[in-house]
């Protein structure tokens, strides 16, 4: 159960990993201004939502990873031998 949790902490880790490496290397186009606040299809806010949204799924993924391994670490402890 341990190494299976550990794998999931690995997966998760890397996966995160991408996603923010992803969303660092995206390429800004450049602002305009508006008087009442961004459109929609503007490109500078659609990047902005983008890269928002990538930086959710990297949390959420980091997060997965932490608490696999820290749950994985608890059962190698838990079913250690002489430990009660």
């Amino acid at each position: 159960m341990a190494s299976i949790l550990q794998w999931v902490s690995i997966v998760a880790g890397f996966a995160g990993a991408t996603f923010w490496f992803i969303s660092a290397s995206g390429k800004v186009p450049p602002m305009a201004s508006y008087y009442d606040g961004a459109p929609p299809s503007d490109p500078f806010y659609q990047a902005f939502v983008n890269s928002v949204h990538m930086n959710q799924i990297a949390a959420v993924l980091t997060g997965v990873s932490v608490l696999a391994l820290a749950v994985a670490t608890w059962v190698e402890k838990a079913h250690a031998p002489g430990v009660k």
